[in-house]
């Protein structure tokens, strides 16, 4: 049986002398294995896989350092030149043709068959009785004048007027407040009146005077109203509608 001296001194022979020995010792057969090689010539494939896997093993892993602040941003490169014209691209097709615009083209004629509207009124105060000329203007012209057998006035109370006589008129067939007239004539409404009186003889064509008189009718671009004020105050209103034949 072995003396406790004797197992004291083969414990340190089987022991290194802590770790810090321990890695003194692996380092130095490191080296020494490096510094055979290098005296022998060269060191082998498996030698070499050998050492790099003892030094990993004991190399030391420090805590990572701190990140570095972030550097200044470069300066802007210079503007490159301006880039050549594109070339002209090819002409698109043509488009379809548009639907016709209202109203018609300026200079034209209203289209047959097509109608357009107006307005008149009277009030006046007057030292005597007398006639009033109020014009009728068409904003598109017809393709021709009227004559008097186209050309109508119709009373508040919905008759035509021809002379002294009240007739149902075939020619207008609309009211003061929606005017109409059939192709080819002028209706001309009266709204209302106070002491003012008209008739389908005193809608005349300002476009042609003759021996100081304007004859029965309309003209192109429009007629004139005569009303008759039979009293120092007259008043009278209504709208009028011309259909181009």
């Amino acid at each position: 049986m072995l003396s406790p001296l004797r197992n004291r001194a083969g414990r340190r022979l089987r022991e290194p002398f802590g770790k810090a020995g321990l890695t003194v010792a692996v380092i130095a057969l490191v080296f020494a294995m490096l510094g055979g090689a290098y005296a022998a010539g060269k060191l082998t494939h498996k030698q070499k896989k050998e050492v790099e896997k003892i030094a990993k093993k004991f190399q030391g892993t420090g805590p990572a350092g701190p990140q570095g602040p972030a550097g200044a941003n470069g300066k802007d490169g210079a503007q490159g030149p301006k880039g050549d014209a594109g070339a002209t691209g090819p002409q698109g097709p043509q488009g379809p043709q548009g639907a016709p615009g209202s109203p018609w083209t300026a200079g034209g004629t209203l289209p047959s068959k097509a109608t357009e509207t107006g307005d008149w009124a009277l009030g006046q105060y007057v030292p005597s009785p007398g006639d009033d000329f109020l014009p009728l203007s068409f904003a598109i012209p017809l393709s021709a004048p009227l004559d008097e057998s186209h050309v109508h006035y119709i009373n508040a109370a919905g008759k035509e007027v021809i002379g002294g006589n009240e007739v149902t008129s075939t020619a207008c067939l609309g009211s003061s407040s929606q005017p109409k007239a059939t192709a080819g004539n002028l209706c001309v409404y009266e709204t209302e009146s106070l002491n003012a009186d008209s008739k389908s003889e005193a809608i005349v064509n300002p476009s042609v005077f003759e021996s100081f008189t304007f004859p029965p009718g309309a003209g192109r671009t429009g007629a004139l109203l005569i009303v008759e004020a039979t009293n120092t105050l007259a008043i009278a209103a209504g709208s009028w509608a011309v259909t181009a034949p």
